[in-house]
């Protein structure tokens, strides 16, 4: 029951900074959304109808809420204002639309690349980093040790962290000796029977480090 509500809590948290996070969003659209020149027969705006220096206005609003942690607005300035900024005649407030616009564009590409790349290389490394699942029926962490022979392997339990280490030394041709090593720490939920954590290396190469939950009163089981 103390898991149960302890993954509600975490549950919950991310749940109020979604919604946070929404309302926020909400809000600066709120805020800048030009009301007087919507389409009254549906939520669209009609930019033909803005003055051009409210452009420029709503253009760098957009474009400064962008830093807000809310690049998503940076698109809506490049796919808004697009259009006026390069297709159009040239009109006074058209050069400053212009350099919001491709700031726009640049903080969002930034941003496309930052969170791709990081979701390609933990893709890539999770497992290698250890990939760590923790519910009712227990604690359980992996680690990609292809590399590393069994008797190469250390875990132990040192406070509320379990350590993995590996060391493979391997003579080279000649008096050389090539080392590879890697020290990692996983901390342990509360609740984990860390007198019951076995660890193993699956066919594959995968150490498997696991443990049992504590049995509690509730479970009918004395601790």
């Amino acid at each position: 029951k103390k898991k149960k509500k302890k993954n509600s809590h975490q549950k919950k948290k991310k749940e109020v900074f979604g919604c946070s996070y929404l309302v926020q969003v909400a809000t600066i659209l709120w805020l800048f959304w030009p009301y007087k020149y919507q389409n009254p027969h549906n939520f669209t705006m009609n930019l033909e109808r803005v003055p051009n220096e409210e452009k420029l206005g709503l253009c760098r609003k957009y474009y400064l809420a962008g830093f807000a942690l809310l690049p998503f607005l940076w698109l809506v300035n490049v796919v808004w204002f697009f259009k006026d900024a390069f297709l159009k005649p040239v009109y006074t407030e058209q050069l400053q639309i212009q350099t919001y616009v491709k700031r726009s564009g640049l903080g969002l590409l930034f941003w496309v690349t930052v969170l791709t790349t990081w979701i390609t290389i933990f893709q890539h490394y999770r497992a290698e980093w250890g990939e760590v699942n923790c519910d009712n029926s227990g604690f359980r962490v992996q680690v990609d040790v292809k590399l590393f022979n069994p008797e190469d392997l250390l875990v132990k339990v040192t406070g509320d962290f379990v350590e993995v280490q590996g060391k493979h030394e391997e003579k080279k041709d000649g008096a050389g000796v090539s080392t590879r090593q890697f020290n990692r720490r996983y901390r342990i939920p509360k609740g984990v029977d860390t007198m019951a954590l076995e660890s193993a290396v699956s066919p594959e190469g995968i150490l498997i480090i696991s443990a049992p939950m504590l049995q509690t009163e509730d479970s009918g089981i004395p601790t």
